[in-house]
């Protein structure tokens, strides 16, 4: 129920400013071997979290917590027949993954959209961005539990776990819907490779 997910999206928010200090400290490992794998420069920006990022994010689920649910008004459909009364409701997709290069507090965000819409996320984040990645999608996880959810409505995918981007975009029997982020090559491939839609 649209409910629960605010109550959900109100926890992930609580919880990301709670943890503040700890995703710093990740991050500033992440940048550390970013210098030392040479990380091209962009994607180090990219990476670089700061306490106004943060609470940022913070701010943005916390908004999408006060939202109305927007799986629930049911609209006269534009389509029109004969003898019919015709409507429309807008339902989830289903799961949705999203490729991304650094940005790590996008993981958050788009964590926060597909749970406000219904829709669970794999999150496939760049190398550079391991560690950063790697405890958000921990406190976010703990927040859908803590909320009544099963976190594994929420997915990280790592290079560790041995399953590379394109193994993930053509498994178009689970992913309803795949989302691009970061640099053109990395659009352009995943474009090119996907079984599944690209946004």
């Amino acid at each position: 129920k649209g409910v629960d997910r605010n109550h959900a999206l109100h926890l992930m928010a609580s919880a990301i400013k709670k943890h503040q200090n700890a995703i710093l400290e990740a991050n500033t490992l992440d940048l550390e071997a970013s210098r030392e794998m040479a990380v091209p420069e962009l994607l180090v920006d990219w990476l670089k979290l700061t306490p106004e990022r943060i609470q940022a994010t913070v701010q943005i689920l916390q908004r999408l917590g006060e939202l109305s649910d927007p799986t629930q008004p049911i609209m006269n459909s534009i389509y029109q027949v004969d003898q019919c009364q015709t409507y429309t409701q807008l339902v989830p997709l289903g799961v949705i993954a999203l490729i991304y290069e650094s940005f790590p507090e996008l993981g958050a965000i788009v964590a926060g959209l597909c749970l406000k819409t219904g829709n669970s996320v794999i999150l496939r984040g760049g190398t550079e961005a391991a560690h950063t990645n790697g405890i958000i999608a921990e406190i976010l996880q703990t927040s859908l539990d803590g909320a009544g959810f099963s976190p594994t409505c929420l997915q990280l995918l790592t290079t560790e776990q041995g399953t590379s981007t394109r193994d993930l975009i053509i498994q178009d029997q689970y992913i309803n819907l795949v989302i691009p982020y970061g640099r053109p090559s990395l659009v352009q491939q995943v474009m090119r490779q996907a079984a599944t839609p690209v946004l």
